[in-house]
């Protein structure tokens, strides 16, 4: 019998990938930023998305994880772990690609340099974070982390609490963004974070609900410490956003009322794959006509962009994806 599907999890998720969405609409690199509150507003997102967003991602490897005692069972747990995801990391990096190298002719770009050459192509498979296609870091970096994580359980002996404890330190580590190392290193705590809320999930779950009104304020006192230097806020934002936006994702007034969390986080990995190129390409045009440099079109301009990167990706897998069994199962 195969495991139970935890609606609660898919609304965390839909929460955790609008946050990645709004995280990709801001950009240093336009005169939005002259406009008064814009790259504070990017400055707190950046502290938490992700954290959340990997959190998640650990719990889900976690409880779908079944022990690996042999070789055999590696080879076959990779093919079933790494298909989809490495043919997805390729197939839209080189869409970004080419579409980037297109399109900045006609209208900016964010971070088209690169598309001039082949070693901007290069690039995305050995420094993806740097790259043109540097929004899809997340899956190189996942993809590392189910290469290494049944090696980091058989070590532990399926100590999770020993892995949280191993990776902390890396979170301070300063890597190079070769084979995004950088990014491994700064994600593997909060990977590891999600797998401990599956040990104790029950639990988790009702603390959450229970103490909702208590973590949401605890979360948001956290951001106190963005003056204590991006790292460690990061670390501390990012640890207290996990039980406060899990209680959000499941507030019962939200979720008896409306489910649309729920739909989304259902469609997070079409969604992951193609805000940015939704984004990017309306960003572009918005920014051609211009106009935006005052706060009220700035949040025009961001909640627009936001609903677009969630509902474009879901309507476009809809209607032309799912017509392709290939691509159906691709970004399924």
């Amino acid at each position: 019998m195969g495991l139970k599907r935890l609606n609660d999890i898919d609304r965390a998720k839909g929460l955790a990938i609008v946050l990645v969405v709004l995280g990709h609409i801001f950009n240093p690199q336009t005169t939005i930023v002259e406009v008064e509150g814009y790259m504070l507003i990017k400055e707190i997102i950046y502290r938490f998305h992700m954290p959340f967003f990997m959190s998640l991602s650990g719990f889900i490897y976690y409880y779908t994880y079944n022990e690996i005692r042999s070789w055999s069972e590696y080879k076959s747990y990779l093919r079933k772990k790494l298909e989809k995801i490495v043919i997805a990391f390729a197939l839209f990096a080189v869409i970004i690609f080419l579409g980037k190298a297109f399109v900045v002719k006609y209208m900016s770009v964010d971070n088209a340099a690169a598309t001039g050459s082949w070693i901007g192509l290069i690039d995305i498979f050995i420094r993806p974070t740097d790259s043109v296609a540097g929004s899809l870091w997340y899956l190189y970096t996942i993809s590392q982390f189910y290469l290494i994580f049944p090696v980091l359980l058989r070590i532990s002996s399926n100590k999770v609490e020993f892995l949280v404890a191993f990776s902390l330190p890396l979170v301070f580590l300063e890597m190079t963004s070769l084979f995004a190392l950088n990014m491994l290193c700064n994600y593997l705590f909060f990977f590891c974070f999600g797998m401990l809320c599956v040990k104790y999930y029950v639990k988790y779950a009702v603390y959450c609900q229970r103490f909702a009104i208590l973590f949401v304020a605890i979360f948001f006192c956290s951001f106190f410490s963005l003056y204590a230097g991006y790292t460690v806020s990061k670390l501390i934002v990012g640890i207290c956003s996990v039980p406060a936006l899990y209680a959000i994702a499941n507030n019962p007034l939200i979720v008896a009322k409306y489910d649309a969390l729920r739909f989304i986080g259902v469609r997070t990995f079409v969604i992951y794959l193609m805000n940015t190129i939704v984004i990017g390409f309306m960003k572009g045009w918005l920014l051609k006509v211009g106009g935006w440099e005052t706060q009220f079109y700035v949040i025009l301009y961001i909640s627009g962009l936001t609903v677009l990167g969630i509902t474009m990706p879901v309507a476009i897998k809809y209607y032309v994806f799912d017509r392709n069994q290939l691509l159906r199962k691709l970004t399924d």
